[in-house]
């Protein structure tokens, strides 16, 4: 049996919140000399960018690496916040400094789903630690949907490089 998209989103969703809540306090320890994979590396790089885009108040630059349907979704509320909405608050923000942390791709012929944690520290030197995992539509490599959520206890991070990052 094909399982809609609608329930392979929820489905992908509810594993990675599995295993951030049951593993959250694992350290990843990787060998010293590992590099991200070519899919890892090319997702860092669009998160990144878009990020670039937000922190910079570059509607186009943004507006480019998402989709049309853009939306995002957390436990704050049971509604999708539209791309206009979530761009709109993005944009009010000041600029932060973040860093992604283990991040793990995971692609099919249609979307690319991409889970990592985002950590970020505020003016006020604040650190703050959100899971997302971001559904990118294939080919045209434009973020479909964001799943976001703050762990109830932070996991620890390492300042060092791991391979996910």
């Amino acid at each position: 049996m094909i399982m809609p998209p609608t329930n392979f989103l929820i489905s992908a969703l509810l594993l990675g919140w599995f295993f951030l809540t049951t593993e959250v306090a694992a350290q990843n320890v990787m060998p010293q000399g590992v590099t991200a994979t070519r899919s890892a590396a090319k997702y860092l790089q669009l998160e990144n960018q878009l990020q670039a885009a937000i922190d910079a108040h570059d509607s186009g630059a943004a507006e480019r690496l998402l989709d049309s349907e853009m939306e995002v979704r957390s436990p704050v509320s049971a509604d999708a916040i539209s791309k206009t909405d979530w761009l709109a608050e993005q944009f009010r923000q000041r600029p932060h400094s973040s860093q992604i942390k283990q991040l793990s791709v995971f692609e099919t012929d249609s979307v690319t789903m991409v889970s990592y944690l985002r950590q970020t520290q505020s003016a006020a030197h604040r650190r703050h630690v959100d899971y997302i995992v971001d559904v990118w539509q294939q080919p045209s490599d434009t973020l479909l949907v964001r799943y976001s959520a703050t762990p109830a206890v932070a996991p620890l991070l390492s300042d060092r490089p791991d391979g996910r990052e």
